[in-house]
């Protein structure tokens, strides 16, 4: 902790946000543009003196903590030493994520800053766990998605390149066709009483 106890944790209300800055000293975090915009925010509350503005200001410094604990943790995973427990639930849980969003547009970043980890570094454990990288998974994942909905017939071609998160056809042909060698239209067709 600060020796010059710059945060006051005694009060209950801060003890979530205490171990963010055990230990640290100096500590420089990147800032996403949300840390600003609250801190604008916080300011303004402070000189403008509104209507409940001493509970306003006590929820943007909590704001402003849990932002700066959320940026220090994403920048700081991939340095810290990685528990077995912990990332194969990490994997799990990336895993259910990618099949529960798999109609949106999924990227290795957006899954990384989903679970406030450094996309290398959930990367890395990812291809550990699994023995694939974490966008093989999501194409691997939206490619199944789509033989099911194919076979299954209920679905036109276009809504199945939605349905999987693709925004174009071509896109979407091309990829099928790598994966299970035929396109789209061709799969479908093995299965016309569906």
């Amino acid at each position: 902790m600060y020796s010059d106890k710059l945060f006051d944790f005694s009060d209950k209300a801060a003890l979530p946000f205490k171990d963010v800055f055990e230990g640290c000293r100096n500590v420089v975090v990147k800032d996403r543009g949300n840390i600003r915009k609250l801190m604008t925010m916080l300011v303004n509350e402070y000189y403008n003196n509104y209507e409940y503005t001493d509970t306003a200001k006590e929820s943007l410094v909590k704001l402003i903590l849990i932002e700066v604990k959320r940026t220090m943790r994403m920048e700081l995973a991939q340095y810290l030493p990685s528990s077995e427990p912990e990332s194969r639930k990490t994997v799990y849980d990336v895993i259910r994520y990618i099949e529960n969003n798999l109609s949106y547009g999924l990227s290795v970043g957006k899954v990384a800053e989903e679970f406030s980890y450094n996309s290398n570094y959930l990367s890395h454990m990812f291809k550990k766990r699994t023995g694939m990288s974490i966008q093989e998974y999501i194409v691997t994942a939206k490619m199944k998605k789509a033989e099911e909905l194919l076979k299954d017939g209920k679905s036109s071609i276009n809504e199945v390149v939605k349905l999987c998160g693709y925004e174009s056809l071509q896109s979407f042909s091309r990829t099928f066709k790598k994966y299970s060698g035929v396109s789209p239209g061709e799969y479908a067709d093995r299965f016309p009483g569906k």
